[in-house]
């Protein structure tokens, strides 16, 4: 930590640089303050020096002492009793009588429906990656229990993104900004649900990047573009389909680079996007024809061009 930064710790207290447990994909920097006499936290905020976060915390986080350490928390198995609904209540019991309870009613399910008839469902929470990525798959592929994709959340995102590209990770935006001309934002409401890229994004703006949103409705994020597009909700494989007729169409596309680097490029060429002409494409998602075509042009125009895609393409059927 920095001189200009350096925080001043009460005596009988210590200084500990941690990251926020969120299921959140920033894993924000932050600082606790403890007291060393009762192990207690006593404050939290955000590590100012770290270059992405850079000091901010979101709402939740800023509050994190306020139920940590509340009255009301639980943290002690309960057990509901009488039924369920309003007004349903729970009695504290023990961990191995919690823990015998779930044991004896699965092996009383497994004997009468099979393994199959158990269907987790849970989610990331603050688990971390042991808890959430290792732990509980393997114990349940054991158990032979029934398995889903669980929400709608990213999960068709992150296997077409596997298959595409090799990793679920895109390109970082901190990193494009510093150089990209075009930024497009697809389905991405970063002011409310990515803050930490806003500086960036205005960054890269006061410095001539051309700003674009996609997005059907007129989010906060929309203050940050330059030009702000709304297609009919759903319709971005028909956008992005029409976007690249028209680089193919202009000769805008690296052909050297996809015959080496991709698969199935000829058959996209000649096969699908001949039924995505802007008239069909305008018609499709709602949005004027020359905008598609503008849209396209100002995209290909430049190789440095970048998209960020966010989770709102991956929550309908056809994406």
């Amino acid at each position: 930590m920095t001189a200009s930064h350096k925080l001043e710790v009460p005596p009988g207290h210590s200084l500990h640089h941690v990251v926020c447990p969120h299921d959140c994909p920033d894993t924000c920097s932050m600082l606790v303050t403890r007291d060393d006499s009762s192990g207690r936290a006593v404050a939290v905020q955000g590590d100012p020096t770290h270059p992405i976060t850079r000091g901010y915390l979101c709402n939740k986080v800023n509050h994190y002492l306020d139920y940590v350490y509340n009255e009301r928390r639980v943290l002690y198995p309960h057990r509901r009793v009488g039924p369920k609904g309003p007004g349903a209540r729970f009695e504290r019991i023990s961990w191995d009588e919690a823990l015998t309870t779930v044991t004896d009613n699965f092996r009383r399910i497994i004997a009468e429906h099979g393994s199959e008839a158990i269907q987790p469902f849970n989610f990331s929470g603050t688990l971390g990656q042991i808890g959430y990525w290792v732990m509980d798959n393997r114990f349940w592929n054991k158990l032979g229990a029934a398995r889903l994709e669980m929400s709608i959340c990213i999960h068709a995102a992150f296997w077409a993104c596997m298959h595409t590209y090799g990793s679920a990770n895109g390109p970082d935006l901190a990193m494009a900004s510093e150089d990209a001309e075009v930024i497009i934002l697809w389905g991405v409401n970063s002011v409310s649900t990515g803050v930490h890229a806003v500086p960036f994004l205005r960054a890269a703006r006061e410095r001539g990047c051309r700003i674009v949103l996609i997005d059907p409705r007129p989010t906060r994020t929309a203050w940050l573009a330059d030009w702000h597009l709304q297609p009919r909700p759903g319709t971005d494989a028909a956008l992005a389909l029409g976007m690249m007729k028209v680089l193919v169409d202009r000769g805008l596309h690296d052909q050297d680079f996809l015959e080496r680097h991709t698969r199935g490029w000829r058959e996209l060429i000649e096969t699908r996007l001949p039924d995505y002409p802007l008239e069909r494409v305008a018609a499709i998602t709602g949005l004027d024809a020359a905008d598609i075509e503008r849209l396209a042009l100002l995209y290909g125009a430049t190789q440095k061009s970048y998209i960020r895609g966010g989770h709102g393409l991956n929550r309908h059927h056809n994406s």
